[in-house]
């Protein structure tokens, strides 16, 4: 009797847990910044974040917008403050983007970081997930091997929507060199 009590029990919480859960929606993956990619830092999977701080103009994608070239251009622009202007700053900061509640771990400083190309990392940050390829791009990860991908993810900034004294014809395969930043071979 104990044992069917505890079977209707068990029963009646995943019931109603089912009936609390239902017809509510996953929230949409977050923005968690520079801290989310922490396992992206160390020397033994490639130091991708080094890679980006180091020699990708991606990291300095804001402060160029501080630049007297980028003033002028703004100004032909009619914008004021290229560093303040959504116009510029949604490619050229990824907290810009990221909604108000999200941008507490980001910079504009920081540029177009990890998640202004691979998408907002909360769902596919954690090691657990990141170790299994397919599982980190099913939770939001986006991934950027085949000049495809990269004319789709690239593209979205590097277009000739952006002011001609800026644009420059990207080859997405040679313009790739400078930054990519891969994971090093697994060893066997």
């Amino acid at each position: 009797m104990k044992g069917l009590i505890c079977l209707g029990c068990g029963m009646l919480v995943v019931a109603l847990t089912f009936v609390v859960t239902m017809g509510q929606e996953e929230s949409p993956p977050a923005y968690v910044g520079m801290k989310g990619c922490v396992c992206h830092k160390l020397k033994s999977l490639g130091n991708q974040v080094g890679h980006w701080q180091e020699k990708d103009p991606h990291a300095k994608a804001y402060e160029s917008l501080k630049s007297e070239e980028s003033k002028k251009v703004a100004a032909q622009m009619g914008i004021k403050d290229p560093t303040a202007d959504k116009r510029c700053l949604e490619c050229h900061a990824t907290a810009s983007v990221a909604p108000e509640d999200q941008r507490v771990n980001l910079k504009m400083e920081d540029g177009v970081s990890c998640e202004g190309c691979h998408g907002p990392g909360s769902k596919y940050c954690k090691k657990q997930i990141m170790i299994d390829r397919e599982r980190a791009v099913a939770r939001g990860l986006v991934v950027i091997k085949t000049p495809e991908q990269r004319q789709k993810v690239c593209g979205r900034c590097h277009n000739k929507d952006v002011p001609k004294e800026f644009y420059k014809e990207l080859d997405f395969v040679k313009d790739w060199e400078p930054v990519k930043h891969t994971l090093p071979p697994e060893e066997n």
